[in-house]
């Protein structure tokens, strides 16, 4: 597990955005195509914005809460264009988790209470026109809550990690301040008492004279 953890860090950072780009394109195809609910059927323009949102992945580490705010607008349109229902959290995933990460924190609550608390207030709302009851919109709006909550979840453990690295990397600065690198590497992998033995050394004593008199009259340059 750790080997592959390792390789994952690897990969160059254009390939994982663009393998997240293209994940996220075939979820967000297979969610419209699939989804069932109200409104006119998913056209050309439906798709578009699915795969604007999944186009901004590949910029999601420059500019995290950017992205994040255009994947929003983006399925607003979407929802407000009347086509078919899938779950935001779905489209919103990649850049919901990465602004958290980035510790946009605030505006991913914000974006995240307006897709779980709007759809519901929509629905109670339609509520005396509709069979639905008030338990399965209480159950939709449940399973939408897990998802997100899902999402922020992941992004806090890579925020949690990328804090982790950072404060791994101060200690390992610190510590090649105070003791050598090769020292230090040995302290690193375990070793607890560091005594090396020399079986042949040559140990010279020098005495330069007039030494302290010249010193005194000498600067530190």
């Amino acid at each position: 597990m750790t080997c592959l953890g390792e390789r994952l860090r690897r990969v160059p950072a254009p390939v994982v955005d663009a393998g997240l780009a293209v994940a996220l394109a075939v979820a967000v195809t297979i969610g419209i195509r699939v989804a069932t609910g109200p409104g006119k059927p998913p056209d050309a323009l439906a798709y578009a914005c699915g795969l604007i949102i999944a186009a901004l992945a590949l910029v999601r580490r420059r500019w995290p809460l950017g992205v994040l705010l255009a994947s929003a607008a983006a399925l607003q349109i979407y929802y407000l264009s009347q086509y078919t229902s899938t779950y935001p959290a779905v489209p919103l995933s990649v850049a919901l988790a990465t602004a958290w990460a980035a510790g946009h924190r605030r505006w991913s609550l914000v974006v995240t209470a307006w897709y779980v608390i709007g759809p519901l207030a929509y629905a109670v709302s339609q509520l005396s026109e509709e069979t639905r009851t008030p338990l399965t919109l209480l159950g939709d709006a449940v399973s939408n809550t897990a998802m997100f909550a899902a999402v922020l979840v992941l992004g806090e453990a890579v925020r949690s990690r990328r804090a982790l690295a950072a404060e791994q990397q101060r200690s390992e600065r610190l510590l090649l301040n105070v003791l050598p690198a090769p020292i230090a590497e040995r302290l690193k992998a375990g070793e607890a008492v560091i005594a090396d033995a020399f079986p042949e050394v040559t140990v010279l004593f020098a005495d330069l004279v007039d030494f302290t008199r010249s010193s005194r009259r000498s600067s530190p340059a």
